[in-house]
């Protein structure tokens, strides 16, 4: 039985270096890991502009989050090699990791709709309302869609605040970010 030694770097897992000459030829026969180009044009001065690429592993987290993996073992290059009875060393602790990035993928891709529903959006609007949910300083109060955004701001690690202009993006967003506790 071949036994293929896994880790990860940054982005992506790796298959460490094998024992034999064999074993690293046999990984790589088996592996049939084309990776994924991207083509992008650049614009550059005067209208002209040139063709970049990337070349980029099937095996990169953010390329398994985005094609809806959820276990390491439905990404092709490992379930052949699962086919083909190759054990894996590390293969549980990295998909454990990679199920933990899976859920902060999934909570960063939720809708506001349903975050609203959650625990702790219900906790930032309690502080943005204890904080700034009445008279302010200079004599004015936060509308309730300012209060309700800079909940949003307060309970969540990103958001784009894209409010139009004149609407309070400044107001609700310092007041998101000073009623999370968090923030300091």
């Amino acid at each position: 039985m071949l036994t293929v030694n896994l880790s990860k770097n940054e982005k992506e897992i790796i298959f460490k270096e094998q024992e034999n000459y064999l074993s690293n030829h046999m990984v790589n026969f088996l592996m049939a890991n084309k990776p994924i180009r991207f083509t992008h044009n650049v614009a550059l001065l005067k209208g002209h502009d040139r063709e970049r690429s990337k070349e980029i592993s099937y095996l990169n987290y953010n390329v398994m989050l985005n094609r809806g993996v959820h276990d390491l073992s439905e990404v092709p290059v490992i379930e052949n090699l699962l086919a083909q009875k190759v054990h894996f060393n590390g293969l549980e602790e990295l998909n454990m990791d990679f199920q933990k990035k899976r859920r902060a993928y999934d909570s960063f891709n939720q809708p506001i709709a349903e975050h609203k529903e959650t625990n702790a959006y219900a906790r930032s609007h309690a502080n943005v309302v204890t904080h700034f949910g009445g008279v302010l300083h200079d004599t004015t109060k936060l509308f309730e869609y300012q209060i309700e955004c800079a909940a949003l701001i307060g309970s969540r690690k990103r958001l784009l605040n894209a409010m139009d202009m004149g609407l309070g993006k400044t107001r609700s967003t310092i007041a998101g970010l000073c009623a999370n506790p968090q923030n300091k």
